[in-house]
C-alpha cells in the first residue's frame, strides 16, 4: 500500500507553494520583496518615510523603528538572557511603561496633525522622532514577546528577572540607540540592509506569535527541551504568517493597482 504522506511533508510542500507564489508576484529584488512585506502592514506614505536615494524605504519611519528595535531587542536577549522569563524590576517597567508611552504620543500628536487639526498638535511632527519613539517601542515588544516565548515553549525556563543588573539593561537599551544612530545616519549603504532586517521584523514577529498560537491550540505548552522541538509549530506559523501578508498585499493590490506608498493630496 502506498505511504500516506504525513503532515510535515504537507506543511513544508504547501509553505513552498505559499512562499514561491508570493515571491513570483512581487516586485522584484530584495527591496521589492522587503516593499512587499512592509504593503502589507504599513501605509508606507512617502512623507512618513526615509529614503534610500530616490526611493523610499520599505516601511515608513515609526514602523521601521519599531520593527528594527524588535529584532535588535530578541538577538540581545537571546544572547544574553537565554532561558530567563521573569518580569523586570519595577523601576524598569517604569520605564519601559513611558518609553511607551511616549511612542503612543507621538503617534497621535502626529496623527492630529495628518487630520489638519494643527491647533491641537504639541509640537511638529518630525521622522527622526517617529523612528525614535518607534525603536523603544519595538525593544518594549520584544521583552513582552520574548517572555511570553519563553514561558509558553520550554519545558524548564528560568523565572529570574529576564535581564538583571545596570550592565545588562544598559547593553539593552544601547543596542537600540545604535540601530537608531545607523539609521539616522541617512547613508544609503546603512539604510539598505536595515530596510531589510526592518521587513525581516515583520516576519519574525508574526511567525512568533502565529507559532504560539499553533503550540497553545495543539496542547504543546511548556513540552519543548530544544529547539529542534520547535521546527514544526514555527513552520506553521512563518506559514501562517505569510498567507497574511500574501492575503494583505492581494487586497490591497486589488484596491489600489499600484505597490507604491499611499499618496495623499
Amino acid at each position: 500500500m502506498r505511504e500516506v504522506i504525513s503532515w510535515k511533508t504537507l506543511l513544508i510542500l504547501f509553505s513552498l507553494l505559499v512562499l514561491g507564489a508570493w515571491l513570483a508576484n512581487t516586485p522584484g529584488g530584495l527591496l521589492g520583496k522587503a516593499d512587499a512585506v512592509g504593503y502589507a502592514i504599513c501605509h508606507r506614505l512617502p512623507s512618513h518615510s526615509f529614503f534610500i536615494q530616490e526611493r523610499p524605504v520599505s516601511l515608513c519611519a515609526r514602523c521601521s523603528g519599531q520593527y528594527l528595535g524588535l529584532v535588535v531587542g530578541l538577538i540581545y536577549l537571546f544572547l544574553v538572557a537565554k532561558k530567563r522569563a521573569g518580569a523586570p524590576q519595577w523601576m524598569v517597567i517604569v520605564l519601559l511603561g513611558l518609553i511607551f508611552l511616549a511612542y503612543l504620543a507621538d503617534a497621535l500628536n502626529s496623527l492630529v496633525h495628518f487630520a489638519y487639526w494643527e491647533d491641537y498638535v504639541l509640537y511638529e511632527p518630525r521622522n527622526d522622532l517617529r523612528l525614535i519613539t518607534g525603536v523603544g517601542a519595538g525593544l518594549d515588544i520584544s521583552l513582552m514577546v520574548y517572555i511570553l516565548f519563553q514561558r509558553t515553549v520550554w519545558k524548564r525556563f528560568s523565572t529570574q528577572a529576564i535581564l538583571k543588573g545596570f550592565r545588562e539593561w544598559a547593553g539593552f537599551f544601547l543596542s537600540g540607540a545604535l540601530v537608531t544612530a545607523a539609521f539616522l545616519s541617512g547613508r544609503s549603504w546603512i539604510l539598505y540592509p536595515l530596510t531589510l532586517v526592518s521587513a525581516l521584523g515583520v516576519l519574525t514577529l508574526l511567525t512568533l506569535l502565529y507559532g504560539l498560537i499553533w503550540i497553545i491550540f495543539f496542547g504543546m505548552e511548556n513540552k519543548a527541551r530544544r529547539f529542534s522541538d520547535l521546527i514544526w509549530p514555527l513552520l506553521g506559523g512563518f506559514l501562517t504568517a505569510l498567507l497574511q501578508i500574501a492575503g494583505m498585499d492581494l487586497l490591497r493590490y486589488g484596491l489600489t493597482g499600484t505597490w507604491s506608498g499611499f499618496h495623499i493630496g
